[in-house]
């Protein structure tokens, strides 16, 4: 017997199965390419669709009303980051299992019931997120987790890539030749925070997303704790998702303010997760290994000085 594809009464909230989740910030032609997915492709469900939007201008909140009358639109007052956000749609959610999905995402096959199913089947691990094989816009396999972040690999990264730039593609390919087709799933680390499925009970034993990370490794951390907690993080085979950021970020560039936000949240992480003398060391090697950035002319001279003097004062 089919059942509704989507709940609209919010009387009956023990009947939903899975709580959408999305956070939108000024991507509104993304934000609604990737819910007109989810209404395109999922069946067989019942579920409810959250969009956390941290204060748009660009008439996001708007066209979701307009285009998807049955969202539950979340109106915050000003750009919280996306782990706050995300607190804020499970606190609202009402499903057994939250999906957390970037806007920068298609729906390709019917991959949140392919989600569900393989968490309500009985399983020999215990399950903390999983995730699928995100595909590019060439429908090519693209980053969809990796090994918990660690102190020394930004600088072996760093040194090896004055010398090369085919190290971050040799790792990518490296994390894509281990997935396989036969098996229904691989232990991770982490699942990457384009598409997180996972029950709602787990989220709120571990605490949520950490509040302190405005972006960047706020999904790491989560699955850190998680797996504290003893639960396995995993990629299944199934799901079809296209992530159209999923291959941007492999073009060697250097942006001081995407970059100052990305340390900001990485040493954050390294601090909380190391001892002292270890991330002391770390932030010396790290400094040390950024100097050669003063002299990269493809950034203005004002924006390599105020990365080195975050390097220096950013605890």
């Amino acid at each position: 017997m089919m059942r509704s594809t989507l709940r609209t009464d919010r009387h009956q909230e023990d009947e939903i199965e899975v709580s959408i989740i999305l956070v939108n910030y000024n991507t509104r032609v993304l934000t609604e390419q990737c819910l007109a997915s989810i209404f395109e492709q999922t069946k067989d469900l019942v579920y409810e669709v959250l969009v956390v939007d941290n204060n748009s201008t660009d008439g996001s909140q708007s066209a979701i009303h307009e285009r998807f009358p049955t969202v539950i639109l979340i109106e915050n007052e000003s750009n919280c980051g996306f782990g706050k956000a995300n607190n804020i749609g499970i606190q609202q959610a009402k499903g057994k299992y939250v999906f957390f999905l970037n806007t920068d995402t298609r729906l390709l096959n019917n991959a949140i019931k392919l989600f569900y199913d393989f968490m309500e089947a009985p399983a020999s691990i215990p399950l903390g997120c999983i995730g699928g094989i995100l595909l590019d816009e060439k429908m090519n396999r693209t980053h969809s987790s990796g090994p918990f972040p660690n102190k020394w690999e930004p600088i072996k990264s760093q040194l090896i890539g004055y010398f090369s730039k085919k190290y971050v593609v040799t790792r990518l390919h490296k994390e894509i030749s281990s997935y396989s087709h036969v098996q229904p799933y691989l232990e991770v680390d982490y699942v990457t925070g384009a598409d997180l499925f996972v029950a709602k009970s787990i989220v709120e034993k571990c605490g949520g997303f950490d509040p302190t990370y405005f972006m960047y490794f706020e999904e790491s951390d989560l699955q850190y704790t998680m797996h504290a907690h003893g639960y396995i993080n995993a990629i299944i085979n199934g799901p079809e998702i296209i992530h159209f950021q999923g291959s941007s970020d492999l073009s060697p560039h250097f942006s001081p303010a995407k970059r100052i936000m990305n340390d900001t949240s990485m040493f954050y992480y390294l601090r909380k997760h190391s001892r002292i003398i270890e991330y002391v060391l770390f932030r010396i090697g790290y400094f040390l290994v950024k100097l050669p950035l003063l002299i990269d002319r493809r950034v203005s001279f004002v924006g390599r000085l105020n990365y080195q003097r975050f390097l220096l004062t950013n605890k």
